[in-house]
Formats: structure tokens, sequence, C-alpha cells
């Protein structure tokens, strides 16, 4: 699997689609953390390349 900065913007957009949706169906804490983990990084690349303009 690619790096988070590897990938393009909409690869990370659908991720963090379907890493919401995998958060709302999983009871496991273990799995619910490395889901918020994988947003928030998801996430922070996301708002660095609005800032940037990539």
């Amino acid at each position: 699997m690619r790096t988070v900065s590897e990938k393009d913007y909409l690869e990370l957009m659908r991720d963090i689609a379907a890493f919401r949706r995998a958060l709302a169906t999983t009871a496991d804490r273990a799995t619910r953390d490395q889901l918020d983990r994988a947003i928030r990084e998801h996430d922070a690349e996301v708002r660095k390349r609005d800032r940037h303009g990539r």
C-alpha cells in the first residue's frame, strides 16, 4: 500500500470516506483508534495540499 504522501487528492478523499464508514460500524476499540489515526493522517495531507495549491 502506498503512503499517504504518495496518493493523489481523490484517493485521499475516497480513503477518508471509507475510513469514516468503517469507523461507524466498528466496535473494537483498537480498530477504531487505528481508523481514527488514519483519518487524521489523510486529513492532514489534504489540508497541506490545499494550503500549497497542489
